[in-house]
């Protein structure tokens, strides 16, 4: 009778499992979905280990394709997924995992379009134009959405700015570390364009601030007139950027 009952309990498990594996997607969606506004996810295909979404939106915006690939035996600890999307202006590839309380993100790479950068420089007379390579090492965020750990870095590249007038910048780094529980970041120039950038910022909690000094390399009457929108005159010549506010953090309850 055990040895019928043991069989009996691998074949349903086996049952199960293939049940699992070929879960459509879009049946689990539709129960995960309530719980994640902010997100939304179009058109899909393939299972819940492998699968994809013809089009991911956040907060109404199209970013475009998004594939997954989850790894089974993961979910015994710590579900970790891989994640690649593919969109008009974003390319971007990384490793997922969730612990429960704090969500991981690992060997994140993306290529983006700089008109992102627009919500942060908060310049309505000028916008950003060039691209944007980021490489990020970790990055985690907790249950409230806040990120509390950031290593990586991001290059601003053929960085411009147009609206009022055209400007070319120049290359711009940028790289984050964690100290104290508090992310700071800087910015600087490569040394090798038209404006000198020197700026600390720093994300404790959901708030964020920061200094940023803009100095014209040479005369280019574009760049001097381009700076005229941007921060505050100092007596040596170069621009004051103050920016601060709070994270609009995403909130997820699966």
């Amino acid at each position: 009778m055990k040895r019928w009952l043991l069989w009996g309990s691998l074949i349903l498990l086996a049952l199960a499992a293939v049940l699992a594996a070929t879960l459509p997607a879009a049946v689990v969606w539709r129960h995960i979905a309530p719980n994640v506004p902010d997100l939304a996810l179009e058109s899909l295909s393939g299972t819940v280990w492998r699968g994809e979404a013809g089009n991911a939106r956040v907060r109404g915006f199209a970013l475009g394709k998004l594939r997954w690939q989850l790894a089974p035996l993961s979910l015994l600890s710590a579900p970790t997924v891989r994640l690649a999307l593919d969109g008009k202006d974003l390319d971007l590839e990384t490793t997922v995992r969730s612990s429960g309380t704090d969500t991981e993100f690992t060997s994140l790479t993306a290529t983006t379009d700089a008109a992102w950068l627009s919500p942060a420089l908060a310049i309505p007379e000028l916008k950003p134009e060039g691209e944007l390579d980021i490489a990020i090492e970790r990055l985690l965020i907790g249950q409230n959405g806040i990120p509390s750990v950031i290593a990586g870095s991001a290059r601003w590249r053929k960085a411009a700015v147009t609206g009022r007038v055209r400007a070319d910048l120049g290359d711009i780094e940028l790289s984050a570390r964690t100290i104290n529980k508090k992310i700071e970041l800087t910015a600087r120039d490569d040394g090798r364009g038209a404006l000198i950038v020197n700026g600390n910022f720093e994300i404790e909690g959901s708030t964020y601030r920061g200094r940023v000094a803009l100095t014209p390399r040479n005369a280019d009457p574009a760049l001097i007139e381009a700076l005229q929108w941007i921060g505050a005159p100092q007596p040596d010549g170069s621009r004051l950027l103050i920016v601060d506010g709070t994270i609009r953090a995403t909130q997820v309850q699966l």
